[in-house]
């Protein structure tokens, strides 16, 4: 059980922090950065449920901005989709073996690594065509990753990539998708009594680290132009992909 001393808790706020600032340039990578890294100190358990309510957090400040203009059209199939994946992820969670689960974190973070390798930018008279069939089978496999691990952000930001969305787009639908999806894993992980009172209230205790992560991102993510926007969504997968394949092989 995640017992919060004083050390421990400025390790959770300053990995709060990098998770908000990453998803306010990035428009995803809050799970990706924090889960790595807590997973390290409290486990795969309560850092998932953790980095669901941060993750949560950081999604509700970054929709404000885009708040009038919500991409419900292209988030909608993906939505969809999620609501098969996230209870099978949330149940594999509730009762795998701590060594399985890191095991299969592991195994999933190998193939989204090998889809970075073959993604390519779409042709423009491709780009944004896919058909609902595709992004109900992402969006299920999102909600199982997220379920499971709360790292959906690489399936979401892969599929926006091969879709060819604009710089605001991706970033305004990412962060409506990753609301709503996580909404509900809070609310299914609170259910399968994953989420701990004591995780809770590091959560809340994290919360102004989280702003101040988020405003910090999203200056720098207004100042960055459209194709540099696209090579940091690629690195920031890149090395993302890469650290949590070494903390699931140290596990």
């Amino acid at each position: 059980m995640l017992a919060l001393t004083p050390p421990l808790f400025a390790a959770v706020a300053g990995i709060a922090f990098l998770g908000a600032f990453a998803q306010g340039v990035t428009g995803f990578g809050s799970a990706l950065v924090a889960m790595p890294l807590l997973a390290l100190i409290i486990g795969v358990r309560d850092a998932a449920a953790l980095v669901a309510l941060i993750s949560l957090a950081v999604n509700v400040a970054l929709l404000l901005p885009a708040r009038h203009a919500l991409p419900w059209r292209l988030v909608g199939p993906l939505l969809a989709g999620s609501v098969a994946g996230v209870p099978v992820g949330v149940l594999f969670l509730a009762g795998a073996d701590p060594r399985l689960a890191r095991a299969l974190l592991g195994a999933t973070l190998v193939a989204i690594s090998a889809a970075l390798l073959i993604e390519r930018r779409p042709d423009a008279g491709t780009a944004g065509s896919s058909s609902a069939g595709s992004a109900l089978a992402v969006g299920a496999i999102a909600g199982l990753i997220g379920g499971a691990f709360t790292t959906n952000g690489p399936v979401i930001a892969l599929y926006a990539a091969g879709r060819g969305w604009g710089k605001r787009e991706t970033h305004a639908a990412m962060q409506l998708y990753f609301f709503v999806s996580g909404i509900a894993i809070v609310a299914l992980h609170g259910a399968g009594g994953i989420t701990s009172r004591r995780v809770l209230l590091t959560a809340l205790y994290s919360l102004p680290f989280l702003g101040a992560g988020s405003l910090a991102g999203w200056a720098v993510h207004r100042r960055v132009d459209e194709g540099r926007y696209r090579l940091l969504l690629r690195l920031s997968l890149l090395a993302a992909g890469a650290a949590l394949l070494v903390t699931a092989a140290r596990g």
